[in-house]
């Protein structure tokens, strides 16, 4: 294969901004041969390879819950077809989203009607009539208590034709007797008769039950469904090699692991759009260091991020903080820092009228026990999380999780690979690219809001997207740079 290369990366950028235009965030390639070359990319070539290993990498990344690790291309031809090897299981997992959007459509509605059936919450009974002295019942109809998990159960099957109307499915005819709950021994165990309770892709772990999960995965078929949801995937696991790993590590601790796990996610998660790419897994730009310049007094960066009061002359004022720019507001900085928005935030804290007044904790590398973490998204998957703590050729426990964290145990990045781990071993030890005091401002949201931008200037762009559009359109940009590199 041919490819016409530029003969330095300056020249092939201006090439790519030309022919492909700004991405679907707005932003081109920085022209500045000087930039490259300090990010060790001097010819076109060079560059080519750099942002198809990175677009691999982002994919790799949204596709998977976690970075590729080792993966280091030497050629072109080498990344084009890895990522084909990604688009080509894009379209496997857009064919099973298809199905999941279908249902949480059809799920979205029967809330609606759910709720327009019900007077108040969904445990709501009417009361019963009464007649005579024992108040019996007499032939009315009263509300079953329904669970948002039997509710999405019943629209998977009424999907299927099982089905066909919700009142008939939530309203009962009562009989002369009271209904009584069943007993404790009737509610179902580990080693029953799974029930088949649905699970996809786009199950959380909040909503499963962990008996039946552990049912499921005892009974050892490839059909059950949470073994068929890791299907296609790269942790696709049998039903035999479920029950092995169930049966290892003991039903009822796997059961208490689910449970456990399902207690620590948040009802509601941070937005993915201020969860900052700094430096530490391998296709990050820049260094350690240059965050912890940015976040300390005394070097060339210092963003300004703290507000304070001054007195001068007798008159006290207030020392306002630059309020951090919104993601991906730029991408890169001048190497200089005499330049761009991204240089003006990264050194606003040497000029701000106190230049030791910005300081944040930040230590390299570090450690937390999964036990210990605190996730900050609420969207955790069963079948992510089972997949990558069942599959044989991963059984992800602790380990290098690629990522920061906050001081106080709290997860920026790797959330499923630390769900895995919480399977596996709550107390097996993460390893981290770094910790940053979240509080540092008096506000997690913002200082995440800081790092992103920090992130931002040292060249990673953040994701800001729902996965389904940004996988389109990052499809749509290597379809584009293949065009450009098959000319």
């Amino acid at each position: 294969m041919i490819h016409n290369f530029a003969q330095t990366a300056q020249e092939e950028a201006e090439k790519i901004n030309s022919q492909v235009g700004p991405d679907e965030l707005g932003m081109s390639l920085v022209v500045d041969q000087e930039f490259w070359e300090k990010q060790g990319i001097s010819t076109g070539e060079e560059l080519a390879l750099s942002l198809l290993s990175q677009t691999f990498s982002d994919t790799y990344k949204t596709l998977k819950g976690f970075r590729p690790r080792g993966q280091k291309f030497s050629t072109v031809e080498q990344a084009q077809a890895a990522i084909d090897g990604l688009e080509q299981e894009y379209e496997e997992m857009l064919n099973q989203e298809e199905v999941d959007l279908q249902v949480q459509t059809a799920f979205e509605e029967k809330e609606k009607e759910l709720q327009a059936l019900m007077p108040g919450e969904y445990d709501y009974e009417s009361s019963p009539k009464i007649s005579g002295m024992g108040q019996r019942t007499e032939g009315t109809k009263r509300m079953k208590k329904i669970s948002l998990l039997e509710l999405r159960n019943f629209v998977k099957e009424e999907i299927s034709g099982k089905k066909n109307n919700l009142a008939s499915f939530i309203f009962e005819q009562d009989t002369e007797q009271e209904e009584k709950e069943p007993a404790e021994s009737e509610k179902g165990g580990i080693g029953d008769a799974p029930k088949g309770s649905a699970v996809s892709k786009s199950t959380n772990v909040k909503d499963v039950d962990p008996i039946e999960i552990v049912n499921q995965l005892l009974s050892g078929e490839d059909d059950a469904p949470v073994v068929a949801a890791t299907q296609g995937n790269w942790f696709a696991t049998s039903g035999a090699e479920a029950k092995a790993w169930v049966e290892k590590i003991g039903p009822e601790v796997v059961a208490q692991r689910i449970s456990a796990l399902a207690s620590k996610i948040p009802a509601t998660g941070l937005p993915k759009n201020i969860m900052p790419f700094l430096p530490g897994p391998d296709d990050a730009q820049g260094d350690f260091s240059d965050v912890k310049d940015a976040l300390s007094p005394g070097g060339k960066l210092n963003v300004d991020m703290m507000e304070e009061t001054a007195i001068k002359r007798g008159l006290q004022y207030l020392l306002e903080k630059q309020a951090p720019p919104s993601a991906n507001q730029f991408t890169g900085m001048d190497p200089e820092l005499k330049k761009g928005a991204a240089a003006e935030f990264m050194t606003a804290g040497l000029n701000d009228g106190n230049p030791d007044d910005d300081r944040v904790t930040v230590t390299k590398g570090g450690s937390l026990a999964a036990a210990d973490a605190i996730p900050t998204q609420s969207n955790i998957l069963i079948y992510k999380a089972l997949g990558m703590a069942m599959n044989p050729k991963n059984q992800i426990s602790g380990g290098p999780l690629d990522a920061w964290a906050g001081t106080g145990g709290e997860i920026l990045d790797g959330h499923h690979r630390w769900a895995a781990t919480m399977l596996n071993d709550p107390s097996a030890s993460m390893g981290l690219a770094g910790q940053v005091d979240l509080s540092a401002t008096g506000d997690k949201k913002e200082m995440l809001m800081y790092l992103t931008a920090i992130g931002n200037a040292l060249g990673n762009a953040t994701k800001t997207e729902s996965a389904n559009k940004k996988d389109n359109l990052l499809i749509e940009r290597w379809r584009k740079l293949a065009g450009i590199l098959n000319d």
